[in-house]
């Protein structure tokens, strides 16, 4: 072989790596894409195409709390604040375009999202100065004002009623007609691709590892350098950013927005969703989004008191699998059997308390 041939076999070697490491990278997000986009053609009825909108919402919902419980070591008992805002926000703007706002409705959860980030700055200012049983107990005081509020300020929480819109008569910038459900399915995925891959990415930066830091030794973290009340601030906006931003998934996959949406109901759900996944991990939150979502709609039609085994449920993950259902099994799973890409979706399973 000659020195060219040679020169250019190493200089090809690289760039092959790179192309592996890339397709190492993507598998499990087009795997994911792919299951998501043939769920439709294997669960055709409304009631499950319905349900599969549901999830994708609590499935963003659930990340963007996992930023702060399971990154941060922040546990809040109000984040649908910023899920119910982002909510309210985004139908008064799809309320607007129903009268002639020039606004795709592609681009409504995106103006969610930044509704959520206005009031996570607002509130974040005051509730991140202290951590554990202070920040709590700041963030269900901060649920219940906000509550309390939307019975208040009827003009824009619209009183018990809630506000309505319609997304038929909203412009889209690829004139899709959005009314049938599957439609908006469709729409609703892309976003959560999205906003997971963002927030997945989120964690391999240096704010996502000083986060992890803060959440473990917070005094080892400001001695080499990091104010941990700043960097509880940027999370925390970042996650009221995209619980607003699946407020306004939310909006757009019902139409309506009540006081539920900003309630301790809501607040509740996710953080069951997240704890019984395992907060720990990336993927506890979606398995655990996508059980609570299946088991209230089929636990709902048969007895009044499905609350009560969601209440079991939990009780049974903090005693006996305190790193959720999916982050003892992953921990298991890499315990016994060597794979490759376990430790980067599953193997982050120390407790965040």
């Amino acid at each position: 072989m000659s020195a060219v041939s040679q020169q250019q076999t190493a200089a090809a070697a690289p760039v092959a790596l790179r192309g592996s490491q890339w397709l190492r990278i993507l598998w499990p997000w087009l795997l994911a894409l792919a299951i998501a986009l043939i769920l439709p053609r294997v669960f055709t009825s409304g009631h499950a195409i319905t349900m599969l909108n549901q999830m994708a919402v609590m499935i963003v919902f659930a990340l963007s709390y996992n930023m702060l419980l399971g990154n941060t070591g922040l546990l809040s008992f109000g984040h649908a604040v910023y899920f119910g805002l982002g909510a309210f926000c985004s139908m008064h703007v799809l309320r607007a375009m129903n009268e002639g706002l020039a606004l795709p409705i592609e681009l409504l959860p995106l103006v969610a999202g930044f509704a959520g980030l206005f009031f996570g700055i607002i509130f974040g200012a005051v509730s991140v100065r202290r951590a554990g049983v202070v920040f709590a107990m700041i963030s269900l005081g901060l649920g219940e004002l906000v509550h309390a509020s939307s019975y208040m300020f009827t003009g824009f929480f619209g009183g018990e009623a809630g506000l309505f819109g319609d997304r038929d008569e909203a412009v889209s910038l690829f004139g899709i007609n959005y009314g049938p459900n599957v439609t908006v399915y469709y729409l609703v995925v892309v976003w959560a691709l999205l906003a997971a891959a963002a927030m997945f990415l989120l964690r391999k930066t240096p704010l996502g590892w000083m986060a992890n830091a803060v959440r473990d030794n917070p005094e080892r973290a400001q001695f080499v350098g990091y104010s941990p009340q700043l960097v509880r601030f940027f999370q925390f906006c970042l996650s009221a950013f995209f619980a607003g931003l699946a407020g306004g998934l939310f909006v757009l996959t019902q139409e309506i927005v009540t006081d539920e949406a900003v309630g301790a109901i809501k607040s509740g759900t996710v953080l069951l969703s997240a704890y019984i996944g395992g907060i720990g991990t990336f993927l506890g939150p979606v398995f655990g989004a996508t059980l609570v979502v299946y088991l209230e709609h089929s636990l709902s039609s048969v007895t009044d008191a499905w609350m009560l085994y969601f209440g079991l449920l939990f009780m049974m993950v903090v005693m006996f699998a305190p790193m959720g259902l999916f982050g003892t099994a992953m921990q298991q799973f890499a315990a016994g059997v060597p794979v490759i890409g376990v430790e980067r979706w599953g193997c982050d399973c120390t407790p965040s308390f």
